[in-house]
């Protein structure tokens, strides 16, 4: 018999929800994610806050993050129901999906807070950005807070378009649970990696989202067998856009390049730690078997 391949296994992964065979990201057609770096401030006193803001925000149109260049090709389908499978693909990718909830929780979250404050006078933004001095007080928080603060509206939309665009492709791979952990570890990380290398005060989501890009390469590469070509492109796109948001960074003071970096380890090393890892195994009788087993099975579904 056959070894398996990407077509062999499509029916038993896609019961569980791992988005294998016709391997998709959610993203449509955009050629690259844009996404504004994570922010650094240099002042957290009320009188200058805004006006370093204003200064620095030029920077934050042209920070590129994760780009993902022609990943994938639409697997060829008969004529007559091309009209219908897009539709369906459309349905599954928009705002309240079920498969990616959390990533519309988090979009509406960093909404929500950038609002609260607004209204505060940015009140807010000097209680939790990370700051290394008053990390080292005890105010430990600021190393998480930090995720859901923005310097200024286009760090919001940049960031959330990043989100937007990344979050749905993971969290439908990983599920919901080990999303959050990705995320979540991927942000605590990144800002104890700045905490650690910079000295100047930084706000921002884009740690976070490095490492939902690093989680999706660790992902490709687990899974190269099963994705077959697929897995290189994947592979291939987020090393280019790694090198060159590493080369724009270097160039531009004001980006917390450590917490990009620890963002994307922290991401990388969390989805490795818990999955998925699918396996195709032999059973009982010589039938095939798909299996998820991750070094930390704590997530881990049955199949």
């Amino acid at each position: 018999m056959s070894r398996p391949g990407p077509i062999t296994c499509r029916t038993a992964v896609q019961q569980r929800g791992f988005l294998l065979g016709r391997f998709r990201l959610n993203v449509g057609r955009l050629a690259l994610f844009a996404a504004a770096g994570r922010k650094a401030i240099s002042t957290l006193n009320a009188n200058g806050l805004q006006r370093s803001i204003s200064r620095h925000s030029g920077a934050l149109a042209t920070t590129s993050a994760f780009g993902v260049l022609s990943l994938l090709k639409r697997q060829k389908r008969p004529k007559q129901y091309g009209r219908q499978a897009t539709t369906k693909t459309s349905s599954r990718n928009e705002f309240g999906a079920p498969h990616r909830r959390m990533t519309d929780f988090l979009l509406v979250l960093n909404a929500a807070v950038y609002i609260a404050q607004y209204f505060s006078k940015d009140r807010l933004l000097l209680l939790g950005a990370k700051d290394n001095q008053l990390i080292r007080a005890g105010e430990w928080w600021r190393l998480l807070t930090p995720v859901v603060l923005h310097a200024n509206l286009l760090h919001l939309l940049t960031n959330n378009y990043s989100l937007n665009s990344l979050g749905p492709a993971v969290e439908g791979l990983c599920g919901r649970q080990r999303f959050v952990s990705v995320y979540m570890a991927s942000a605590l990380v990144g800002s104890l990696a700045s905490y650690a290398f910079n000295p100047i005060p930084s706000v921002g989501a884009s740690g976070a989202i490095f490492g939902l890009g690093g989680a999706l390469a660790v992902y490709a590469a687990r899974h190269r067998k099963l994705m077959g070509s697929r897995g290189d492109a994947i592979l291939q796109s987020l090393g280019q856009s790694l090198a060159l948001n590493l080369a724009i960074g270097l160039t531009t003071p004001r980006i917390d390049q450590w917490g990009h970096l620890g963002g994307l380890i922290g991401g990388a090393l969390t989805a490795y730690l818990l999955g998925p890892n699918i396996e195709v195994v032999e059973g009982k009788g010589g039938k095939r078997q798909v299996r998820d087993n991750p070094p930390i099975p704590i997530f881990a579904s049955k199949l």
